[in-house]
């Protein structure tokens, strides 16, 4: 995802965190972020309606969404 775009992402966009095969969906991006970095981030991926993010980009948009 384009640096754009992820400030453009809002702590209550909806989300969908991919884990292999596994789709786990969420009401807040934030929800998602945290369920991700929880559980795997070196692995998991988040669907958002602006994209894709990748998992070494989960991290600094946590810390950009708690700020």
């Amino acid at each position: 995802m384009e640096t754009d775009d992820m400030a453009r992402l809002k702590p209550t966009d909806p989300a969908t965190v991919l884990l292999g095969e596994d789709r786990h969906h969420f009401a807040s991006i934030e929800d998602a972020l945290r369920f991700a970095l929880g559980t795997a981030a070196h692995r998991a991926w988040v669907i958002t309606d602006r994209g894709l993010l990748a998992p070494e980009d989960l991290p600094r948009l946590a810390q950009r969404l708690a700020a």
